[in-house]
């Protein structure tokens, strides 16, 4: 009889582990789902809402640094410089607001998106399949600029601030936009931007306590006016991009287990990047009061 009862309560006691196992299971399942939809409804709210409303402001804000370049004059070498990183900042933000990869990625079924992920005519998807490879092309075509011209920006700030005399025959309108074609093709390390504005903080902190002459002031200011507006943009420039690298290696755990949090988070990281590509106008009306006056005659004409 003492048998018969311990084998019955271990089978119990078998039944109880086995059914405390599934429940477990099943809760762990139920949370890591739970976990996979909200991750995906972040994902989409990031890439359906914050991201575009980001890529909007700044076209629309590159787009009125074109009209105040313009109408400031193309003809000094750090307006050609500036123009070249606006085009740059331009193709960038192109991603945000890239309707059609968005029709491909997001309204539409898989069942019946048979050509290139778009709902439509095998001849009509070809060509949107086509415009949307151009535009990614852009995009990356912009960032891979936008990581070179901020340098440019320093080196001619570098070659203003410390060899004043030589500036106007070694910095020259012309030699500034065969340096911004060129610049499209290369890359340089954002370390150069940010060890040369630092070069140049100092220089001219120290030139500004060294004048005495009034005179001397307003001869040197609007020069003073352009370094502190081209510095304050390869600053940021550099600050966002270093915001970024330490960002990446803090999640380098993530990345190796590719957790869903990790793609999350690599959206978080490009909005970002979409900042640094349209905060640049606000840069220019902020410091410089030409651009500023520039803005204002454009839209409340006399």
């Amino acid at each position: 009889m003492n048998i018969e009862n311990l084998t019955a309560t271990e089978n119990i006691s078998g039944s109880w582990a086995a059914f405390i196992n599934f429940t477990f299971n099943t809760v762990t399942v139920n949370t890591i789902a739970e976990e996979s939809r909200n991750d995906d409804t972040r994902l989409r709210i990031i890439q359906l809402y914050v991201q575009p409303i980001v890529g909007i402001s700044g076209m629309v804000a590159n787009i009125l640094t074109f009209g105040m370049l313009i109408k400031s004059g193309l003809k000094k070498p750090s307006n050609i410089i500036i123009f070249g990183l606006t085009l740059a900042d331009c193709f960038l933000v192109i991603s945000p607001i890239n309707v059609v990869e968005f029709t491909a990625r997001f309204l539409h079924s898989k069942e019946t998106a048979n050509y290139f992920g778009w709902e439509c005519s095998e001849n009509l998807a070809r060509f949107l399949f086509i415009l949307n490879r151009v535009l990614t092309t852009l995009h990356y075509w912009g960032g891979f600029a936008g990581t070179s011209l901020p340098v440019m920006i320093t080196m001619e700030r570098f070659i203003a601030v410390f060899f004043p005399i030589k500036f106007a025959s070694i910095v020259t309108s012309k030699k500034a936009f065969l340096v911004v074609v060129s610049v499209w093709f290369s890359i340089v390390p954002v370390s150069v931007v940010t060890f040369g504005c630092i070069l140049i903080g100092v220089r001219v902190k120290n030139s500004y306590l060294q004048r005495q002459l009034s005179l001397a002031k307003k001869r040197k200011r609007p020069s003073l006016k352009t370094t502190r507006t081209l510095v304050a943009i390869a600053l940021i420039f550099a600050t966002i991009h270093g915001t970024y690298f330490i960002m990446t290696c803090a999640m380098v755990d993530q990345y190796l287990n590719h957790t869903a949090f990790s793609i999350v988070f690599d959206e978080i990281k490009l909005i970002l990047v979409y900042v640094c590509g349209s905060c640049n106008f606000f840069v220019y009306v902020l410091i410089n009061n030409k651009f500023s006056k520039i803005l204002m005659n454009m839209f409340c004409k006399r």
